[in-house]
């Protein structure tokens, strides 16, 4: 195992070399000052277990080779700068317990195929810029109990899967979501959960808006056709009333 842990490293730290220690099983590198990116050799780490390096200023992209670490349970690369999209053979990690990547500037749609994650305990992706719709495959994470997809640029409405879920925690909160809230979150408990969404809507949550009741579409067509009734009915009385006057 190699862990250093709050110690006061700064600058870039020469980590290629770490990849290719036989024991490398916990990679742990939590609340330092380091930069730099992570190199693509860190796929010859074939053993580690937990990938932990929040609070520190890595940036660039995390590399496709860490989609090689097949035995990964953690990763942690919260509290840092990367940007870029997550790599999309992440979901190849099915033993994952626990994915935090919070308080970066991560882009790109959240993965559909995460049901590979069957052991998956906690999803953490806040404070980034994820974009696109929440996926209903969430809810057939059978472990899951921490959601957080707070603080991105989700659109979309809130899928009604996610109630399938057995959550401790849930933050939707300051995205772009739209639609109205499903009866499992309408209840008082999640509004925290919800607000900075200004497109949702609740018939009981406030500060949330109240939904308006659609019409029906008979209703609709039923009014515009009373329109148009009353515009050729004023039209043909305007055209008769001018023709008299013509005649006269």
């Amino acid at each position: 195992t190699t862990e250093i842990y709050t110690l006061s490293l700064h600058d870039a730290l020469p980590i290629s070399s770490f990849w290719s220690f036989p024991g490398l099983t916990i990679f742990e590198l939590r609340n330092n000052r380091l930069e730099g990116e992570i190199p693509p050799t860190v796929s010859n780490a074939r053993n580690l277990t937990g990938f932990l390096i929040s609070g520190n200023s890595f940036s660039g992209q995390l590399p496709e080779g860490i989609c090689e670490l097949e035995q990964l349970q953690i990763i942690d690369i919260s509290s840092n700068r990367f940007s870029g999209k997550l790599p999309s053979c992440i979901t190849k990690l099915n033993k994952l317990l626990k994915l935090d990547v919070q308080e970066n500037s991560i882009t790109g749609e959240i993965p559909t195929s995460v049901t590979t994650w069957t052991d998956l305990t906690e999803l953490n992706l806040s404070g980034n810029q994820f974009s696109g719709t929440i996926p209903a495959e969430l809810g057939e994470l059978p472990d899951l109990t921490y959601l957080d997809l707070s603080e991105n640029l989700l659109s979309g409405e809130i899928p009604s899967d996610l109630s399938k879920l057995k959550l401790n925690m849930f933050n939707l909160s300051n995205n772009r979501l739209q639609g109205r809230v499903p009866s499992a979150f309408d209840n008082e408990i999640f509004i925290s959960s919800l607000v900075g969404n200004s497109d949702l809507c609740s018939p009981d949550l406030k500060p949330l808006p109240s939904c308006q009741k659609r019409r029906p579409i008979s209703l609709v067509l039923v009014g515009i056709l009373s329109a148009l009734s009353g515009i050729l009915v004023v039209s043909f009385l305007w055209l008769l009333i001018k023709s008299k006057k013509l005649n006269l």
